[in-house]
């Protein structure tokens, strides 16, 4: 075949190709328009549909969020129980015989007594007379549980700084008995949380949330503590 004719068949080869490129990208755009249009109505028809359904999920998130608050006040203060229960392991303690085992204990007590006082002044100050005289749903805001918390300058306010004091100090004395005993070792030293945003742990925790929360958040620090002083004191007497 002469280099002309292969040129010709190139050419029409070619011009076939292109023929039949146009032909699909006709059919394709032909098929497409009614294929969005039938596709917008019944986007727009699911649109309504995951809006009415992120409505409902919202709602629904919102009475979880307040029946979760509500069955963790009720928890807690069912909960009451626990403290005369310690209070009672105290008073067996404070009748055993002095010695150096009962010292390194009563020091620890103290602390755990000092912070828990201190968690119950605070959520005296967000819940005056007691969180029971309070509609969950009409509690105190976050305003007023950051005045509980913080000055207007963003300072701690006096009830926040005897509180993180109290913690050092309740921290300090659980790590105290764990360097002398070991068989403490594996209860928990710390009651606050290593993460916090770059932020101190008390913004973290309490800045700009509802009174409820953070009387929850205080409430479960304290439930911490008198775990911690229900394990050790138990250990630490006398067997029966």
């Amino acid at each position: 075949m002469s280099p002309k004719a292969i040129l010709i068949a190139f050419v029409i080869v070619s011009l076939l190709l292109i023929g039949v490129m146009f032909l699909a990208v006709d059919g394709r755009n032909n098929a497409t328009v009614p294929k969005f249009e039938t596709a917008t109505g019944k986007e727009a028809s699911e649109t309504e549909k995951l809006e009415d359904s992120l409505k409902t999920d919202t709602q629904t998130e919102d009475v979880k969020l307040e029946d979760f608050i509500t069955t963790s006040v009720i928890n807690l203060n069912e909960g009451n129980g626990a403290g005369e229960q310690i209070n009672q392991l105290i008073s067996l303690l404070e009748s055993q015989p002095s010695s150096d085992r009962k010292a390194d204990l009563e020091k620890f007590v103290v602390a755990s007594r000092n912070i828990i006082t201190q968690i119950k002044k605070i959520q005296e100050a967000l819940f005056p007379g007691g969180m029971e005289k309070y509609d969950i749903g009409e509690s105190p805001k976050v305003q007023e549980s950051n005045a509980v918390f913080f000055k207007e300058n963003e300072e701690h306010s006096e009830l926040s700084k005897q509180l993180l004091t109290d913690l050092n100090t309740f921290e300090n004395a659980l790590g105290d008995l764990q360097k002398i005993y070991p068989e403490f070792r594996s209860v928990n030293t710390k009651l606050r949380d290593e993460y916090s945003d770059g932020m101190d742990w008390l913004t973290y925790n309490f800045k700009d949330f509802p009174a409820v929360a953070s009387y929850v958040k205080l409430s479960t620090i304290m439930d911490e503590i008198e775990t911690n002083q229900e394990i050790i004191i138990k250990a630490m007497l006398p067997k029966q």
